[in-house]
């Protein structure tokens, strides 16, 4: 071992060697970390940043580029979380934090209030008032409009040479060509391209937002890494790579996409509780109103059925009136048909009636000349028979 720790150094021990002696110390048999395994597992989380927010921000996905002069990556998965409190940017145009001015409740560092020498619990304050604001809570509101997220770096897209089929079956003898057609079926299932960071380049983050947010926010990003120590051990992969250590997903092999898990705090648990208390109680004095109304429409349907009832009634009573009515109606239609008939036999008799006004009148007449005509007959004849006697009486 002597000759393994000093092996191309001057003197003294690296720290891959302390970790080699530390292990062997304690289980000689133990399966030892290449010290490019060994650096790969202790690079995994290191760098953090502060993501600016902005309100205003658009529903989809928007892309972050690293800031100018970042020597930061991403080779493996980043935590995501809300900052509570406040940071600087260079310009208001500017997405990453340069300096933290306010860390939240439990720290108060302002002119009126702030820690002092030495920084002992006791002398290192909190804020006045350790509710939630109301600006935090409109922050972790707007949190939640976030989905998901990766961390992207530009680089080098290739054919996929790491491409294996998923199954296996034991009536298939996996050849090249048989290999090549199973891939072809899958083309749209597994990656088709593999991936080559070009780390001379920023990175950039991509977030995808669900709705609009309202309110400016800031995001801590936890799990990024120096370029330079992931350099010193990138490079062709001794023996491949080996998915059952998990190395397809970082830092021993650069992913192609490094997700961002975004978890909640319990302020904003504290949130979605009164949320789901207040709709809650919406819901309860929902169903107390849907009952009273239900009593009410019982009600109202026992009072429509007698109301019903009484419609039927009455519309039975105006189809028998109607029936009277339209018997009535053909009566006075026959009434109305027999007055028109004596109508007509009166109009004949007084017809009739003038016809013998008429001849009577002309009888009359006839008459009156008779007797007119008949007296003077008379008297003529009388005259002619009596006149002498009658003159003789006279003069005597």
């Amino acid at each position: 071992m002597k000759q393994l720790y000093n092996e191309g150094r001057v003197v003294g021990m690296g720290t891959w060697e302390s970790y080699v002696r530390q292990v062997l110390s304690i289980d000689p048999n133990a399966d030892i970390l290449t010290e490019r395994e060994w650096l790969a597992a202790i690079m995994s989380i290191n760098n953090s940043m502060i993501l600016r927010i902005k309100a205003g921000t658009t529903k989809g996905y928007h892309d972050y580029v690293l800031p100018e002069g970042s020597d930061l990556c991403s080779c493996t998965y980043v935590l995501g979380t809300i900052f509570e409190g406040s940071v600087s940017c260079l310009g208001t145009n500017d997405f990453w934090a340069t300096r933290v001015d306010d860390y939240g409740r439990l720290i108060s560092n302002v002119g009126s209030l702030h820690p002092w020498t030495p920084g002992q619990p006791a002398n290192v304050p909190v804020k006045r008032n350790l509710e939630m604001s109301d600006e935090f809570r409109a922050q972790c509101k707007n949190y939640t409009k976030i989905s998901t997220g990766l961390v992207l770096q530009p680089g080098e897209w290739i054919s996929n040479i790491y491409q294996v089929p998923l199954t296996n079956e034991s009536d298939v003898e996996l050849t090249t060509e048989t290999n090549e057609v199973i891939l072809a079926d899958m083309s749209d299932q597994i990656a088709a391209m593999s991936f080559n960071p070009d780390l001379t380049k920023r990175g950039f983050v991509r977030i995808l937002f669900t709705e609009p947010t309202d309110t400016e926010f800031f995001v801590l990003l936890h799990g990024f890494c120096h370029k330079s120590l992931y350099l010193s051990m990138y490079g062709e992969l001794m023996g491949g790579i080996h998915p059952n250590n998990g190395d397809f997903l970082g830092p021993e092999l650069y992913p192609w996409a490094a997700p961002i898990t975004f978890v909640h705090n319990n302020d904003m648990m504290t949130i979605e509780h009164e949320e789901y208390q207040t709709l809650l109680n919406k819901v309860n004095a929902l169903d107390t109103i849907v009952e009273a109304l239900t009593r009410g429409q019982s009600a109202l349907s026992e009072e429509a059925a007698r109301a019903l009832a009484e419609a039927q009634s009455a519309i039975a009573g105006l189809e028998s009136a109607a029936a009277r009515i339209n018997a009535l109606m053909g009566e006075v239609g026959n009434l109305e048909a027999e007055a028109s008939q004596t109508a007509t036999r009166l109009n004949s008799v007084s017809n009739e009636v003038n016809n013998l006004e008429v001849t009577t009148d002309a009888n009359m007449g006839n008459l009156s000349a008779l007797r007119t005509q008949n007296k003077s007959s008379l008297v003529a004849a009388i005259n002619e028979t009596y006149g002498e006697t009658v003159n003789a009486l006279l003069a005597r």
